[in-house]
């Protein structure tokens, strides 16, 4: 069953045969499994590479130029991971080997990511079905990603499909048990796209370019991100302590009311700022993730948005959190990363003594001197 995909698809996007239009996202296509009995609650239908180049239901390249005849031989391969992560439902009287054909030629063709030079590298088929095992494993073991992509066909930007690409390196079995998980630091990039291409951030990759093995990303110690240019250390596996208690906060806006240091209460599920801020004074707050919490229903202030306030590394003696809004009227940041690119938003870092150090700790909110020390 040795095909070779056309160079462009007979279906057609907005401007240019869907074959040439340029990588943005993925669509992850998932589906609830009720036909295939032993595999996890949801399956894998497809990931699709998607451009904002396209319009509607046309936004995705199909049967790119340069993409490898489809080989059968994974089919064996991959066999017990196909009928685990991607089955076939029998009610559409498809077969896996035309299933998976299908899938190849007209989505896996275009599969690119960003490379070692920022540029498109291509998914060598291999790697792209490792990769679509990685993302459908990491979907289904982990709560945050089920929490925050409900939808059934969630958009994903290019770097959470890096993202999964990277935990193949090194992986050459083909069992369930062996599939490798995400970085955890790197998964953030999951969720840059929200539930809208216009809010996903477009990576511009060339759809056709021809497989460069010397571009392939590799991991690096200390993921950095290279859009923004810095990297973070990894985060601690250790016991994530609760929010209440009094955090101080520094911060400035780019076209704001200038410069702020203030210090905020948390309580069980309140947030209290306990200085005049640009922020709302008192608000709701509710988890988004195990290191994540989003500000609700912020009373009479003027700033109706949602903020996001998220974990970040400790750093010495302190812990360590981010704290954005966006001035714009939009939701909470979807991410740390998102909120550091976006005009308007204004981002402030939150620092607390570690309760271990707290009686030798001289950092409190001398702002608030009735709170009680840090």
């Amino acid at each position: 069953m040795q095909q070779k995909p056309p160079p462009f698809s007979l279906c057609d996007g907005k401007h240019k045969p869907a074959g040439l239009l340029r990588t943005d996202g993925y669509t992850l296509a998932l589906q609830q499994n009720d036909f295939a009995p032993g595999s996890p609650k949801v399956t894998l239908h497809g990931l699709w590479p998607g451009s904002k180049s396209g319009s509607g239901d046309k936004n995705q390249p199909y049967g790119c130029k340069h993409g490898e005849e489809f080989d059968e031989s994974y089919l064996t391969i991959f066999g017990t991971l196909l009928r685990y992560y991607w089955p076939t439902d029998s009610k559409y009287n498809n077969t896996m080997q035309c299933f998976i054909l299908s899938e190849w030629m007209k989505h896996g063709t275009c599969a690119v990511i960003p490379g070692a030079d920022g540029s498109a590298f291509r998914l060598p088929q291999e790697a792209y079905y490792r990769t679509a095992f990685v993302l459908t494993n990491e979907y289904n073991a982990n709560p945050a990603l089920q929490k925050r992509l409900q939808d059934m066909e969630p958009i994903i930007s290019a770097s959470c499909v890096q993202c999964a690409y990277l935990a193949t390196i090194g992986w050459i079995d083909s069992t369930v048990n062996s599939v490798p998980r995400m970085s955890s630091e790197c998964i953030d990039q999951c969720f840059a796209c929200g539930d809208s291409w216009a809010n996903c951030p477009p990576a511009n990759l060339d759809s056709i370019v021809l497989l460069d093995p010397t571009n392939a990303p590799m991991p690096i110690q200390n993921y950095s991100i290279p859009s923004i240019g810095f990297g973070m250390p990894e985060l601690s596996s250790d016991i994530i302590p609760p929010w209440q208690g009094t955090w101080r906060s520094f911060g400035a806006e780019q076209h704001g009311s200038g410069k702020f240091e203030f210090a905020q209460t948390f309580t069980e599920d309140t947030l209290t700022v306990t200085t005049d801020s640009p922020y709302p004074q008192t608000c709701a707050y509710e988890p988004r993730s195990d290191r994540e919490i989003v500000l609700k229903n912020c009373g009479t202030n003027h700033h109706l948005e949602d903020c996001l306030i998220k974990r970040l590394p400790n750093i010495s003696g302190f812990e360590v959190a981010f704290f954005a809004c966006n001035h714009t009227g939009a939701p909470a940041p979807v991410d740390f990363y998102v909120a550091m690119d976006t005009p308007n938003c204004g981002n402030f870092l939150m620092f607390r003594c570690k309760s271990s150090l707290a009686p030798g700790c001289v950092f409190s909110p001398d702002i608030n001197p009735a709170a009680a020390p840090l």
